[in-house]
């Protein structure tokens, strides 16, 4: 979710990740206004920042799909490029290290 910052008109002027004392209106990053107002916009650093604070989510399930691929038979691990091997065979390892040493975790943190 992000918060967007509106003008006396009611057009988006601005997107915040996080509340503002002027955007306090929570919206997805799908909804067509947001969409609009990032097309809109000719200066793509907005549009750079809202994909980079989604990338973390996106790895998940990058990791999640090839698990689900591999558990499946579509493909098989040693298909993939050996520095795609390494990379998520290293990530598999970071993440059951750090579920050993908590009750419950998720990519944010501990619940």
């Amino acid at each position: 979710m992000i918060y967007v910052e509106r003008n006396d008109a009611g057009e988006i002027i601005a997107l915040h990740k996080s509340s503002t004392n002027s955007a306090t209106e929570q919206k997805q990053l799908s909804d067509p206004e947001v969409i609009e107002f990032l097309e809109s916009n000719h200066d793509a650093g907005p549009i750079k920042t809202l994909l980079s604070a989604t990338d973390p989510g996106m790895i998940r399930v990058i990791d999640d799909l090839v698990d689900v691929l591999v558990t499946k038979k579509v493909i098989k691990f040693t298909d993939l490029p050996d520095e795609a091997q390494q990379k998520l065979f290293n990530r598999k390892k970071v993440r059951s290290d750090l579920n050993k040493d908590t009750i419950i975790m998720d990519d944010e943190g501990i619940l």
